[in-house]
């Protein structure tokens, strides 16, 4: 590749497949992925390399059945199974990946969310590879987080007080004699208790579901809330920060708040946190009656030689264009 070439990468994060069909479904079909991709590919007529980064909790294994139950599962024979169930009842997400990776030699990069941890078996990376990259000079691949320059993308859960993951290596543990995976107490009760609400008790499964996309809402329009909110969700943040000095920009999901903000850390750098919201259904806080929609907010990274520069954008699905956030 040429040392100047250029290399466009758009992430997005957080839709929490699930079966594709039923009631309490996250990511809304036909939410216009294939528009979006196709207007990355505009967007970057010169790039030598066109890269799709999903940035954590692409699929929700908890919330797919595995003989008949929900909840999490730490085998990997229902890792395999759930994912064929989300790849056969999403196909309106799947095959405009398949579509972008075959016509235009992409790459698509998965990063493991505290919703999808199952996606760190072997078995299920391999399946999803197969799935996707029909062509053989396509690449899929699996990341914890990725270095781009001065620009550091992560899920975000490692940051979070109460869902961080547990490391890669210590991310499994054998019992009677299988291997299964370790998932924090926190992630069993809170991933759990939503799952089992959401298909036990259909009524407090509805607020389980919907309440807090609408506390969400209340919560960026309150300037004392989001404040609050704010500092909790970068108290970690900022201490990793400072431990890594050569990070200019820290790209991350997993809140579902989508935005960008300044911070800075006590040794007087200043270092930008985009957020890439969640591409899930999505409820007006003010009307909770009306249709859930589905707002696009990626951040397009773009590397030119040793340049690195990320921006946080908005995509309108009616008119298949991009503008700043």
């Amino acid at each position: 590749m040429e040392k100047n070439a250029e290399i466009a990468e758009l992430a997005i994060g957080d839709p929490h497949l699930g079966e594709g069909c039923g009631r309490f479904e996250d990511y809304l079909g036909g939410a216009g992925l294939g528009g979006l991709l196709q207007a990355f590919v505009r967007r970057h007529p010169r790039a030598k390399r066109l890269r799709l980064r999903l940035t954590g909790d692409i699929v929700d294994f908890s919330s797919i059945r595995h003989l008949g139950r929900w909840g999490i599962i730490p085998t990997e024979q229902a890792a395999f199974a759930r994912i064929e169930t989300c790849l056969s009842g999403n196909q309106d997400f799947w095959a405009p990946i398949r579509l972008f990776l075959e016509d235009f030699r992409a790459e698509v990069i998965f990063m493991i969310g505290n919703h999808d941890l199952d996606l760190a078996w072997p078995s299920v990376q391999w399946r999803l590879s197969r799935a996707l990259a029909t062509a053989g000079s396509c690449r899929v691949g699996f990341e914890e987080e990725s270095r781009l320059g001065d620009v550091r993308v992560v899920h975000g859960d490692g940051f979070d007080l109460l869902h961080s993951n547990l490391p890669s290596s210590s991310r499994f543990v054998s019992r009677a004699g299988r291997l299964e995976l370790r998932v924090p107490i926190s992630a069993r009760f809170t991933v759990g208790l939503v799952s089992w609400l959401k298909h036990r008790c259909p009524t407090l499964g509805y607020l389980a579901q919907h309440g807090p996309a609408w506390a969400l809402g209340l919560i960026h329009r309150s300037r004392f809330l989001s404040s609050a909110l704010f500092y909790l969700t970068t108290l970690k943040l900022k201490r990793y920060l400072l431990d890594h000095p050569e990070i200019r920009t820290v790209v991350a999901g997993h809140t579902h708040l989508a935005g960008v903000w300044d911070l800075r850390l006590k040794d007087g750098r200043h270092v930008t946190y985009l957020n890439n919201g969640a591409a899930l259904g999505q409820v007006d806080p003010w009307r909770p009656w009306r249709p859930r929609y589905t707002e696009w907010t990626p951040v397009e990274i773009v590397q030119i030689g040793s340049a690195t520069r990320a921006k946080l954008l908005h995509f309108d699905p009616t008119t298949s264009t991009f503008s700043d956030w």
